[in-house]
């Protein structure tokens, strides 16, 4: 297969999967949760706080697409 196809294949698989949206769920609360506690320790909340927790919800998703994308490839025996 071409790359761009790969590539168009794992974008539709993403939002094709539950477990995606599942993840997103939880990222999306753990940083909520982490926002209720810094708002209610601290009167401002500045963008030196909200930016860190940005920061972490790239790197979860990004670590979801990249094990989606390395067990795709090992069960079809393309590594």
């Amino acid at each position: 297969m071409r790359n761009l196809q790969l590539v168009k294949y794992d974008i539709i698989s993403l939002f094709k999967s539950y477990l995606t949206y599942i993840a997103l769920i939880i990222i999306w609360a753990l940083l909520g949760g982490m926002t209720v506690l810094f708002v209610r320790n601290s009167d401002k909340v500045d963008y030196s706080m909200i930016l860190p927790m940005a920061n972490w919800m790239f790197l979860f998703f990004g670590l979801l697409v990249v094990i989606k994308t390395i067990t795709r490839d090992y069960s079809q025996g393309t590594i």
